[in-house]
């Protein structure tokens, strides 16, 4: 009888929760091209109601993956940036609106401050990074070398200085209820 009634809690415990995306968070993967550029992909992850309350994964809806080419650009107070341009690689989710995730015009990155460098994911290897999504820079979250997030060594300071990919992490979620 125990086993019955473990085997129906996890049961509802893995099972989706009703209703349409209400939440997303849009990690990116760049890696340097030629002439300062970047090349890489963001990964919209949409999730139902209730994914905010302790993020689990049950609450996965689907993805759209954005292909993103970036060309140098100056920014004041950055100590790179890049204009982009987006284009839909693929997703599993019914009908997207595209233009909410295509709308990513710009990136930045510019290394902390000493106090924000404390709260880096990766101390001494991590920059503040910026996204403009049609209005201006906005925070956006971190960036560090994707090496990192395997295990494996980077002399990276966290500046990207073009030989190595870097894993863009967001700071904030979007609330698609908005």
């Amino acid at each position: 009888m125990r086993a019955a009634l473990v085997i129906i809690a996890l049961l509802s415990a893995c099972s989706a929760s009703d209703g349409p995306a209400a939440w997303a968070v849009d990690p990116i993967w760049v890696e340097p091209v030629a002439d300062g550029g970047i090349l890489g992909f963001q990964s919209w992850q949409l999730y139902r109601s209730g994914w905010d309350n302790g993020y689990n994964e049950r609450h996965y809806v689907c993805a759209v993956v954005v292909r993103i080419d970036g060309t140098p650009t100056d920014c004041d107070g950055c100590d790179l940036a890049w204009n982009m341009q987006t284009r839909l690689q693929e997703t599993d989710c019914e009908g997207p609106n595209d233009d909410r995730y295509l709308a990513l015009e710009g990136l930045n990155l510019t290394l902390p401050t000493p106090a924000a460098n404390e709260e880096a994911p990766y101390p001494g290897q991590s920059s503040i990074v910026q996204a403009d999504y049609g209005g201006g820079w906005e925070p956006y979250g971190w960036a560090w070398p994707a090496a990192l997030d395997e295990n494996r060594a980077s002399t990276s300071d966290g500046t990207f200085s073009g030989d190595e990919p870097f894993q863009l992490r967001p700071t904030l979620l979007w609330d698609l209820t908005l």
